[in-house]
């Protein structure tokens, strides 16, 4: 039978009701037999005398003996499960979370697709952009606080984020242009990830800029003034080497 808590506490109902019944028939003349009606307790025997004098300490063992079943039930199968602290360290949290990302060179070759389709979009649509070319170099560097665990202690970081490269135009978009323009940069890159709606960061008469956010917290930036031009920061993401070892860099020994 399934032990339950209510068959504990069954259990220790039979036992009670058993041990007092046995304790009175003992102490009762002629043993098992009737109870004496009420009307004649006031003939009652030395024996009967006696049996009433015992009936405090009847309840006391009957007492004992609840409580001795009840704890018995507290050792079951029924007892509530230990709960377990997640042991889990913040390097190993943060790693897999990063796993579940495109590495590094998956996410910035992405990206530079994205570049190319904005470049020849907008030139396509604007003429007055003029030509497009690289006006700085893609940088690296080490993730912020949300995954530094995941580089801690080590002599080279698993978790980097990369600024994609800055390119800038001869010409500029005018101010007539720049909210078809950025209808347009909003189309295009809603079609690798990022939120359409634009955070504008200035919009006046020649100082335009826009932001565009992906699910990964990189931020496209698109600007026009004397010139046009976007840049674009990474999130955080592995490097191609952690995330084919899948596992947290062990810290060194020396």
């Amino acid at each position: 039978m399934t032990e339950t808590p209510y068959t504990g506490l069954i259990f220790a109902g039979r036992l009670a009701s058993e041990t007092r019944g046995a304790m009175v028939r003992a102490l009762r003349p002629g043993g098992a037999g009737p109870e004496r009606p009420a009307a004649a307790l006031h003939h009652a025997t030395p024996a009967e005398l006696m049996t009433r004098a015992c009936r405090p300490r009847i309840a006391r063992l009957v007492s004992i003996a609840l409580a001795a079943a009840l704890a018995l039930t507290g050792c079951g199968a029924d007892s509530p499960p230990e709960t377990h602290v997640n042991q889990t360290s913040p390097k190993d949290r943060q790693f897999s979370e990063l796993m579940q990302r495109p590495d590094i060179d998956e996410i910035v070759a992405h990206y530079q697709q994205m570049y190319a389709d904005l470049r020849q979009q907008l030139s396509a649509e604007f003429p007055s952009i003029g030509s497009w070319s690289q006006s700085q170099e893609a940088t690296t560097a080490a993730c912020g606080p949300e995954f530094d665990a995941v580089n801690a202690d080590l002599p080279q970081n698993d978790a980097v984020t990369k600024s994609v490269g800055n390119w800038g135009t001869t010409g500029t978009i005018s101010d007539k242009d720049w909210s078809r323009a950025l209808k347009t940069v909003s189309g295009i890159v809603s079609r690798y990830g990022f939120d359409p709606n634009a955070q504008v960061m200035n919009d006046k008469p020649g100082a335009h800029d826009a932001n565009f956010y992906d699910r990964y917290r990189a931020e496209f930036s698109i600007s026009a003034g004397n010139s046009a031009g976007f840049m674009l920061l990474t999130g955080c993401h592995l490097t191609a080497v952690a995330k084919q070892r899948g596992t947290p860099a062990p810290r060194p020994t020396y």
